[in-house]
């Protein structure tokens, strides 16, 4: 029967199924499992549900990825959550990693078509970067950089993580700063990135002068194929330049990006960097200080489109802005909870959302097939495999049932496609 019908059908209909059915029919027979593992499926599979989401309003596109984490002796904690008032819980999301034991908890470097990029470097230098898809329990553990506390010794970094269209390829690019103070003004780092495609690290020289990237973290952004950082020429008299670095990932150029001219010389610390919407988006704000201004990018590239747009007014430890509500409000991580700002209006919205100070991590998600042609191996940590059809979640009770009414489903829409074809 299933010879009857030319392959560019089946894709067509596969690519309309959600994850994890398509991770179903993957042992349905060979040939389903060399399309759905096919990593060009998996971007078309994407590009299609990017769109059926943006035409949908009711969709499960306005999901939310949030990261928190209670203390010592427990594991950080993810779930997906939807976009209400309150931030229901939509299903929880099974963590099967351990940090080491001196940095708590991972850092996430960011997030891209369902993949996050975790780093376990909070405190001391473990030299673990995850790629994790969440959605179908797959994940890469990355070879340790060719630059390293025991070639270089003490130093500092800044990490990048995205997707290069061009190549079909998610990269992650590494800065490394040796931990001198000397010759401020000739701060050059020693760049690397590492390639899925190839799996391995490669060096790269530097194109954009001496400059020194804000440790934060929460320091990056990805968007228009390139990652961000906010950045500073810094010079002997302890005066500083601030300007956005971008890296593209096409091209492997960095370039600068100008900032307001009043947050030209704010001290570095006190800036960090956002997307709010689909909009470059900068913070300033003081460690100790009672307010935080946001300010947004209105045309990609164009520095005389920014705006100051936001000042959040509140208690003292109003830190970080995470999200940009589809009501117009801000998810803010504050010292020990997350709350809802409305700009407006200027009141507070408790969430019942806990969590430590800098645990907090929020983003829009969407479920993708990312990793799926890849063996989960490498992780030097209690980290097993787990069958996407094993443990159940609210989200997963009707599978079964899902999966036994595809084939009918399927049935129909050759019917329809051959009848289509036809007249």
């Amino acid at each position: 029967m299933w010879d009857c019908f030319p392959p560019e059908i089946y894709d067509e209909i596969l690519q309309r199924l959600p994850v994890k059915t398509l991770v179903r029919c993957a042992c349905v027979c060979k040939s389903w499992n060399s399309l759905i593992k096919n990593p060009s499926f998996a971007t078309e599979h994407l590009n299609r549900t990017t769109t059926s989401d943006s035409s949908n309003s009711s969709s499960n596109g306005d999901l939310l990825l949030l990261r928190q984490y209670f203390g010592k002796n427990e594991r950080e904690r993810y779930s997906l959550r939807r976009d209400n008032r309150t931030l229901d819980e939509f299903a929880p999301l099974e963590f099967p990693f351990k940090a080491h034991s001196s940095n708590y908890i991972f850092r996430i470097v960011g997030s891209c078509n369902g993949v996050l990029c975790l780093s376990d470097d909070l405190k001391v230098y473990a030299d673990v970067i995850i790629l994790w898809n969440p959605s179908i329990r797959k994940f890469v553990t990355l070879p340790k950089p060719n630059v390293t506390y025991y070639t270089h010794g003490p130093h500092w970094f800044s990490l990048g993580f995205g997707f290069d269209a061009r190549s079909n390829d998610y990269k992650v690019v590494k800065l490394l700063y040796p931990d001198i103070d000397d010759d401020k003004d000739e701060a050059v780092p020693e760049v690397e990135l590492y390639s899925l495609s190839t799996g391995a690290w490669r060096g790269i020289t530097p194109a954009c002068g001496p400059f020194t990237v804000h440790a934060s973290k929460r320091s990056q952004v990805f968007m228009n194929g390139a990652v961000h950082w906010p950045a500073s020429l810094l010079y002997r008299d302890n005066s500083n330049s601030n300007f956005i670095l971008s890296f593209d990932l096409g091209d492997e150029v960095f370039r600068k990006m100008n900032l307001p001219e009043s947050l030209v010389h704010e001290k570095g610390r006190g800036l960090s960097i956002v997307e709010l919407r689909g909009s470059l988006s900068v913070f300033t704000f003081a460690p100790y200080g009672r307010f935080c201004s946001i300010w947004v990018m209105g045309e990609y590239g164009v520095s005389e489109t920014w705006s100051k747009q936001f000042t959040i007014h509140g208690e003292a430890g109003f830190l970080t802005p995470l999200s940009l509500r589809k009501n117009g409000e801000i998810l803010v991580a504050t010292r020990e909870r997350l709350v809802s700002y409305h700009p407006e209006t200027q009141w507070i919205i408790g969430l019942a959302i806990c969590g430590t100070k800098d645990s907090f991590y929020l983003d829009t998600y969407k479920e993708s097939l990312v990793l799926f042609e890849k063996e989960s191996c490498g992780a030097k940590r209690k980290a097993r495999r787990v069958d996407p059809g094993g443990t159940k979640r609210p989200s997963e009770l009707h599978d079964h049932t899902y999966l036994s009414l595809f084939f009918f489903l399927f049935s129909v829409l050759l019917i329809l496609f051959t009848l289509d074809t036809w007249y």
